[in-house]
């Protein structure tokens, strides 16, 4: 007999056509989960009818896990074991350059799964390399908290001058760099400031900024939305990509014709 332990892993979006159990299918041997998302997943007939859950035949909890929707198997759920939602973002990763084992769900912020595996049997380190410290999360991937993305207020300008007083509007590059992709970023979810939750911006588009011929995310903002003040030393954007990646950026500014500033 087969018996298969699967632990801290995350089986999402896989799919099946007239056949059970879109995540895991045991049709005879022993499959054991723990700390494991299986969420996601469905099977549909050959007409594209969404027809079963996540999982079929039966699976053997040790606990921590989340599971979708465990209609379709027998599963003897623990007190530690959650259902519905995992709170994951899009797959990341799917670039023709990406590294194998590059490609996840990011964890986002307020999902269930966020320190609620069991560390003594958690690995030291996430699918990506990251350390799981303390309670460690489930799934493959540790939630990591916003990315630190490279920004630069006006990008002509080296001395990031802004006149808070002014009724123009100021551009704000937020450059793909360290594996970060600008591009995949959503203008909508985009806030920059004092404190990184005031303006939406006006525009955005995807240039060059940085000039190393690969494209950046140009936005657009009205200054008298900042709530920059003078005598501020920095502004801050915060914003998510189209996969729900969290991501936070600052730089240096000097207020300008603002008298003295004390």
């Amino acid at each position: 007999m087969v018996f298969v332990s699967i632990t801290n892993s995350t089986i999402r979006e896989n799919q099946v056509i007239d056949g059970p159990g879109g995540g895991i299918w045991n049709s005879g041997g022993t499959t054991a989960v723990q700390n494991t998302i299986v969420a996601g997943n469905t099977v549909s007939n050959r007409f594209g009818a969404v027809t079963g859950p996540d999982c079929s035949g039966t699976i053997i909890s040790i606990g921590s896990n989340l599971f979708g929707d465990p209609s379709g198997c027998t599963v003897n759920l623990q007190p530690s074991d959650l259902t519905g939602d995992p709170g994951l973002g899009s797959l990341v990763g799917t670039e023709e350059e990406a590294l194998p084992g590059q490609t996840y769900y990011p964890v986002l912020a307020g999902s269930p799964v966020i320190n609620k595996g069991n560390p003594n049997a958690c690995p030291q380190v996430d699918q990506l390399g990251n350390p799981r410290v303390g309670i460690c999360d489930i799934g493959s991937i540790e939630f990591r908290g916003p990315v630190t993305v490279s920004v630069d207020i006006s990008p002509k300008s080296d001395q990031n001058r802004i006149n808070p007083n002014s009724n123009k509007n100021i551009n704000v590059a937020i450059f793909s760099l360290g594996g970060f992709d600008a591009t995949k970023v959503d203008p909508k979810t985009v806030r920059f400031g004092a404190s990184g939750t005031e303006a939406a911006p006006i525009h955005a588009a995807i240039r060059d900024v940085h000039g190393n011929g690969t494209p950046d995310m140009l936005l657009r903002f009205q200054i008298p939305n900042t709530g920059i003040k003078c005598g501020d030393t920095s502004a801050t954007l915060t914003g998510q990509t189209f996969g729900g990646v969290s991501f936070i950026g600052s730089s240096p500014i000097k207020t300008v014709q603002c008298g003295k500033q004390r």
